[in-house]
């Protein structure tokens, strides 16, 4: 509740799917954040020990190494789809696929898909930050938005105004509720809301300022919009009064989810493990370093010897000072005595420090912690072999079931209901679809299984075609090979005839 305002009339009232994965969703934020914003959360993620003064427990958390294997292990895991360029289908219209300028490359420019959020990111370049948030968080959203207020009533005036569709990301923890319902046998949503965080000038001073957009279907199904922005109360004004959508029929959001879904939106988030394991890893190295510090830097043990005392002197005007305990000095170069000692007591000089076998069990369980993490997180990209045996060739068969691709193919569902408000927008038809790269399978032995394929076509069990096509699509043809192209060129090649001389390469005529 913000201010005095009951929860059910502040649109910032977070609903029980997101409260429920609030603590969640903001240690995996921290860890991506990295070593600045763990160590700033203190007790959160490094216990401080009963009796340990707080300038101990700052000196303990300031020297705790920080290892982010979490984040290399999300850069890994979220790097497969995008090896290859995210495209549309080759029919695409111009509108968002943009016009050819080279025949030969078939390159084409000024389509939607070359900047697709209105900031100069490409579709590839959108569609790689959705993944790698989804697969970090267990959810992202696209929320396709227009310039301007509303649609013109033609493309031209648009064009003129410069309006066009863009993307935004909405982060799993932005999303502050979301409802969805069935409308015709399809399931829709009908109620999200979005906490914004925005900064803006006041003077030469930088202010913050929070709103929350609230989108829902009507009464009659049609969706609306309204805008509540923040106050200096800390509850939230209606800035905006409730405006229709009248360039979509639906709410313009695209959901992707990659972990396990319960409720409305409550997700379980698919490497939230490896994220605990990332917070063990933290706390082993704080044991790791400590004991390092105590066997670098061990203290001094005097045996049967009294301490030094502080004593009394009194100065020439007769006045008695208090002179503290001489302090022992140690170090390279320092050598110690041991005073003579008691009747039956030997004295002698010793150091307190850790035992080699405690060290090198400390040292044993972060490295134990590391291996299990690395194990652990590379099983997402382990195919599911069923009652197979887990032998590696089952696994290589089994490869197209992969976690990773499962993942892949729902962010080709999300971008292509993207797309399909994008063309809502415009007034265009929805003949678009995302290409994305899920054909794991030929990564791991392209070269080796290229052989296989080769001898294949040698002994006429496949074609030159098929060979070719294989070969591309195990990315050992590059990305400007033309299978039309290379059929000319091979003819070329039989007849013996230079293409060069041949064909004009300006007009594609015979010279």
């Amino acid at each position: 509740m913000a201010g005095n305002v009951a929860a059910k009339d502040d649109p910032s009232t977070p609903s029980r799917d997101h409260k429920a994965m609030a603590d969640d969703w903001r240690m995996i934020r921290d860890i991506l954040a990295g070593a600045k914003w763990i160590k700033e959360a203190g007790i959160r993620y490094l216990p401080r020990f009963q009796k340990e003064s707080q300038t101990a427990y700052d000196l303990r958390r300031d020297s705790t190494p920080w290892r982010p294997e979490f984040v290399d292990a999300l850069r890994s895991l979220c790097s497969k789809p995008f090896s290859k360029e995210v495209v549309v289908n080759p029919d695409a219209p111009d509108a968002v696929q943009g016009k050819a300028v080279d025949q030969k490359t078939k390159k084409r420019q000024g389509g939607f898909v070359d900047d697709v959020d209105g900031q100069g990111n490409s579709l590839h370049v959108f569609a790689r930050d959705t993944f790698a948030n989804g697969v970090a968080f267990g959810l992202e959203a696209i929320y396709v938005a227009w310039s301007a207020d509303q649609p013109l009533r033609t493309r031209a005036e648009e064009q003129l105004a410069g309006a066009r569709p863009y993307w935004i990301h909405i982060r799993a923890e932005n999303i502050l509720a979301l409802y969805s319902k069935r409308i015709g046998g399809r399931t829709v949503v009908s109620h999200i809301r979005i906490l914004e965080c925005t900064v803006e000038q006041d003077g030469f001073e930088e202010i913050e300022v929070q709103r929350v957009r609230v989108l829902e279907l009507n009464a009659a199904n049609q969706p609306v919009w309204q805008l509540f922005k923040a106050n200096a109360d800390g509850g939230f004004v209606a800035e905006t009064q409730p405006a229709p959508l009248l360039g979509v029929s639906d709410i313009p959001v695209a959901l992707f989810f990659t972990g396990e879904r319960s409720g409305n939106y409550r997700v379980r988030p698919p490497l939230i493990d490896l994220a605990w394991m990332q917070i063990e890893l933290y706390r082993a190295m704080s044991r790791k370093e400590q004991i390092l510090t105590l066997a670098g830097s061990p203290m001094l043990k005097a045996k049967g010897m009294v301490p030094p005392q502080p004593s009394q002197v009194t100065d020439a005007s007769g006045r008695v000072i208090d002179v503290p305990a001489p302090q022992i000095e140690v170090g390279p170069g320092t050598v110690l005595f041991a005073p003579p000692a008691a009747e039956g007591v030997q004295s002698d000089w010793d150091y307190v420090q850790p035992a080699a076998a405690n060290m090198k069990e400390v040292r044993e369980d972060v490295d134990g912690i590391m291996e299990d993490f690395r194990r652990l997180a590379l099983q997402p990209t382990t195919p599911k072999s069923g009652n197979m045996v887990a032998t590696g060739q089952a696994i290589d068969a089994a490869k197209s079931h992969s976690a990773v691709e499962v993942w892949a193919n729902g962010l080709v569902d999300a971008l292509n209901q993207a797309l399909m408000y994008t063309c809502q927008w415009l007034k265009i038809a929805d003949t678009v679809t995302a290409v994305v790269h899920t054909d794991f399978g030929v990564d791991i032995q392209g070269a080796d299984e290229a052989k296989i394929i080769g001898d294949a076509q040698k002994r006429g069990v496949l074609s030159k075609q098929t060979e070719r096509a294989e070969l591309a699509r195990r990315g050992i043809l590059g990305p400007d090979f033309d299978e039309d192209e290379e059929v000319v060129r091979i003819a070329g090649d039989e007849e013996g005839l230079d293409l060069e001389e041949i064909f004009n390469p300006v007009n594609g005529e015979t010279a």
